[in-house]
């Protein structure tokens, strides 16, 4: 539909086939702070919040907008910003899922412990 985030020195990638305007008709992302339009990621600002499973912080990418007022809070209240996981109150699970195990169910494990999908 629109832009991808991508996780090395592009930051994003765009359909080629589409004009600008297009493009910003199609965003659906926000800033974490003020809730407008926004479409990119810049600055490396991550989600503050600590996920209760872990005690880690979440650390995902979070979007701040141009806005002044927006990358002022950024800078001087990192504690501000959360990811929408985070706002939405999403909880990461608090034990790893049996992948070998769902493999063996589904058959994607030959004889002899060889994984026959990768």
């Amino acid at each position: 539909k629109g832009k991808n985030y991508l996780f090395d020195k592009r930051m994003e990638q765009a359909p080629a086939k589409k004009t600008d305007e297009e493009m910003e008709r199609d965003v659906d992302s926000v800033c974490c702070l003020c809730r407008k339009s926004c479409s990119h990621y810049r600055g490396q600002h991550k989600c503050a919040r600590t996920l209760p499973s872990s005690g880690l912080a979440c650390a995902v990418p979070v979007i701040v907008c141009d806005a002044e007022e927006c990358r002022d809070a950024a800078a001087r209240e990192p504690h501000r910003l959360e990811c929408p996981l985070c706002v939405k109150g999403y909880q990461t699970p608090e034990t790893a899922p049996d992948l070998v195990g769902q493999k063996r169910k589904l058959g994607l494990i030959a004889r002899g412990g060889t994984d026959v999908v990768t």
